[in-house]
């Protein structure tokens, strides 16, 4: 890595550089502004960490130390924007380390001290908060049970959960569909629901908005319904406080899924008991 002995903090020719470049570099309020300005598609803003290092820097108590920021080749700023407003906020100069010609496509790994979460990854790519973080764990879902694996057996990456999500799009479509049903009373996740809506719908889109807005809403079902009868018993163990679990949660999703092959085969399942794994059964397929 090429080391710059200025302290001009400005950016070298991006074109010239073959490697990324380093540069320690006094930054003003009115220079952190203008960086700011190259923030393009950073996550959020962590707004008492900001608070917090600005206290610092006014007080002028900020350290030293190897923190960077980063810069990709493009331009973009990757990484510091937290620590950069609070510069702006603090109306003071802090000297501070800064990479320059970074790939870009290293900013779903750069951890600036608060590590990116699937759900930050899917803010960046333009989703809001809610739809964000119900597609990050509806992806998860859909990965697991695509891998022959129980819905919440593995964790991904943010760049595994980006990468399903920009190769199969109609998993946030499902899960846009899911964030018009009624958020409580809920009787099981809606990120469970949007994953299995995904899986459904590619098998009959129709039954599927069906399945979920009956088990979400209760409408247009007897008594006797299947359905109506899940989404009771569904209901009654959130409020009983015994749907917390990774493994509760499972055995709800595989409930959904037998009913949903049920009604596929034009079956119905005559007890609920019988919609609930016995010991030893393996989890459904999705018919």
């Amino acid at each position: 890595m090429t080391a710059l002995s200025t302290k001009s903090a400005s950016a070298p020719d991006r074109k010239q550089l073959v490697d990324p470049a380093t540069e320690w570099c006094d930054i003003t309020p009115e220079r952190a502004a203008e960086w700011l300005k190259l923030n393009t598609l950073n996550r959020p803003k962590k707004l008492q960490k900001i608070a917090l290092y600005a206290a610092d820097m006014k007080a002028g108590h900020w350290p030293v130390t190897g923190a960077t920021i980063c810069f990709g080749r493009s331009g973009r700023l990757l990484d510091g924007q937290n620590r950069l407003q609070a510069i702006v906020d603090s109306g003071a100069t802090v000297r501070l380390l800064v990479v320059w010609g970074l790939d870009d496509d290293v900013f779903d790994v750069i951890d600036g001290g608060s590590r990116r979460t699937a759900s930050d990854v899917l803010v960046i790519e333009g989703y809001e908060g809610w739809t964000a973080a119900c597609g990050a764990t509806a992806a998860r879902i859909a990965l697991n049970i695509m891998s022959g694996l129980l819905p919440y057996a593995r964790t991904y990456s943010p760049q595994n959960i980006r990468r399903f999500v920009n190769d199969h799009p109609e998993i946030m479509s499902s899960v846009v569909f899911v964030e018009s049903l009624p958020r409580r009373p809920a009787p099981f996740p809606h990120s469970a629901a949007a994953a299995l809506h995904f899986f459904m719908a590619h098998r009959d889109a129709s039954m599927a908005d069906l399945l979920m807005t009956q088990l979400y809403r209760g409408d247009n079902m007897t008594a006797e319904d299947m359905v109506l009868r899940l989404r009771n018993n569904l209901l009654g163990k959130v409020q009983q406080k015994l749907m917390n679990s990774a493994s509760d949660h499972t055995g709800a999703i595989a409930a959904v899924i037998r009913v949903w092959n049920s009604r596929r085969a034009g079956r119905s399942i005559t007890h609920i008991g019988n919609a609930f794994a016995r010991s030893g059964e393996e989890f459904p397929t999705i018919k």
